[in-house]
């Protein structure tokens, strides 16, 4: 179900976004539809690798990990160190 939604932004930043709407032959809608479904997307996998980076923290012995290191960040640096 649609709803309606405003937003106050400046004047020229709108002509610009109706401007790149109508070049690629969309409409400012979709693109806010679009920018909000990837962000939240982004946003649910981030917490979703979090919460598989304290899984496996608790099962590392002495773990000293960074709390701004990602789950993937942590398993490149041990392929790294394992392979390489």
């Amino acid at each position: 179900m649609n709803a309606r939604l405003t937003l106050y932004s400046e004047r020229s930043l709108i002509d610009e976004i109706k401007k790149i709407a109508k070049e690629n032959n969309t409409s400012v809608s979709r693109m806010v539809n679009e920018f909000f479904k990837k962000t939240l997307k982004d946003k649910r996998k981030e917490k979703k690798d979090g919460r598989t980076l304290m899984d496996l923290a608790g099962c590392l012995k002495d773990a000293n990990i960074p709390e701004d290191m990602s789950y993937k960040d942590i398993m490149h640096q041990h392929w790294e160190e394992k392979y390489l």
